[in-house]
């Protein structure tokens, strides 16, 4: 293989480099060209994806549809009809986890978390005490308006009478 075109979206990858390019999920387009001045229409070319069987790439050209994030080595070659392959070239690149893939979020979504609850049952927390305060209150007026019905309840007369028995009681014994 003589040239080597490698892209991913509209971003050219140089071949020769292991590079990082972010995560997109563009397609990945790799376009290989041999030179056989014999006969150009008897080049077959083939890849090796990550160590997977080798496929055969029609036309020298290779595509994958919304590649995925990760480490990536592509081995091509190219070879004349009668399977004599000519020697490898390897591409290596990585692409760059997506945004919500990355460790700093999965610690900001679940520090995010820990804040919405801390706040949730603090609010609760507030919430019960207001409604104990407000049945205390209402206790404490009911006990009062009790004692103001008891003593509205006392005849003057009952008193007087109670505390002669007393006093009568105290002075016979």
């Amino acid at each position: 293989v003589n040239v080597i075109q490698v892209w991913y979206g509209k971003k050219q990858i140089n071949s020769n480099e292991n590079v990082e390019v972010p995560f997109s999920g563009h397609n990945l387009s790799i376009k290989l060209t041999a030179f056989y001045f014999a006969n150009a229409s008897r080049i077959q070319y083939q890849y090796q994806l990550n160590q997977e069987p080798w496929t055969n790439a029609t036309n020298g050209k290779i595509e994958f549809a919304s590649a995925g994030y990760g480490n990536y080595e592509i081995r091509v070659r190219a070879g004349i009809a009668n399977g004599k392959w000519g020697p490898e070239s390897t591409i290596r690149f990585q692409i760059s986890p997506p945004f919500y893939r990355t460790w700093w979020f999965y610690i900001l979504t679940f520090s995010g978390f820990l804040i919405l609850v801390f706040f949730f049952i603090r609010k609760q927390i507030s919430l019960a005490e207001s409604k104990q305060l407000e049945k205390n209150r209402i206790e404490q007026k009911l006990v009062e308006l009790q004692q103001k019905a008891l003593a509205g309840n006392l005849n003057p007369h009952f008193v007087f009478n109670s505390l002669n028995s007393i006093q009568h009681f105290i002075n016979s014994h």
